[in-house]
């Protein structure tokens, strides 16, 4: 990742475009983040991959379409990606296995994860921002609120102007992207995640799950050394889902 300006602009139809778009992919920045696009037929697409400062911008439109987080490489530094839906209804695997359909203007605040796919058999066109997460933590978003990320998130103006803003960004060339892009991103995102988010109704399996995180929170509450890792380590499920199961409640770790 690097400075300001297009780095590819790539646009395909008809047989062999799918086999094409892959190993553009692959000489391309994009290809440090997306893999496995689309079928061998029937295939249509463009994408454009413009650096913006430290981050990168990728817009995909295609017809189906299949993003796939790439295997990311052992010296990559960590990633945080937002994703916005600009036009069409893919299905969204997050990382935590759940599957939901998207619609336009919803956008996911998430961390680059080969467990993510956004599939569509119709027409759709996705606009995704890479940022180095070192750039938007701690100093926007803090460590227990990006372990809760992963689901769309809820419609109100703070969502609605950052989903205009990463569209805006798959459509202008890199020389018109905004001053300060890294502040109004993060002051955009750091909006979201203050946003108390609604519980929603769960599963009668996530609901006992809650239910039982919620019971050892309060059986070891007095312990110092309890932290997310422990408890995940002691009821056999990672931090992240314990995060989302949490949050799902509508509270965090700080308030149960």
């Amino acid at each position: 990742m690097g400075s300001s300006g297009a780095r590819a602009t790539l646009e395909l139809d008809g047989p062999g475009a799918a086999e094409t778009w892959r190993r553009a992919f692959d000489d391309d920045p994009a290809g440090q983040l997306f893999a496995g696009i689309g079928p061998e037929t029937g295939f249509s697409g463009r994408y454009a991959a413009d650096c913006v400062g430290e981050g990168l911008v990728i817009d995909v439109r295609a017809h189906p379409l299949h993003l796939r987080d790439q295997q990311p490489a052992a010296n990559a530094p960590p990633l945080i990606m937002l994703q916005a839906v600009v036009e069409g209804r893919p299905a969204y695997q997050s990382g935590f296995g759940e599957t939901q359909i998207l619609r336009a203007g919803q956008v996911v605040i998430r961390r680059h994860d080969p467990a993510v796919q956004v599939r569509s058999e119709r027409f759709a066109h996705v606009t995704t921002v890479a940022i180095p997460q070192h750039l938007l933590v701690p100093r926007y978003i803090d460590v227990e609120q990006l372990s809760a990320c992963g689901d769309p998130l809820e419609d109100a103006l703070p969502s609605r102007l950052l989903y205009e803003l990463i569209a805006g960004l798959g459509k202008a060339s890199g020389a018109q992207q905004p001053a300060g892009f890294i502040d109004v991103l993060g002051g955009l995102v750091a909006l979201v995640m203050a946003r108390p988010q609604a519980p929603v109704a769960l599963s009668d399996l996530a609901a006992s799950r809650a239910a039982g995180i919620l019971d050892y929170l309060q059986r070891n509450f007095s312990n110092p050394q309890l932290d997310p890792q422990t408890l995940a380590d002691d009821l056999s499920i990672s931090v992240r889902y314990a995060h989302k199961l949490m949050r799902l409640t509508g509270r965090s770790f700080r308030e149960a």
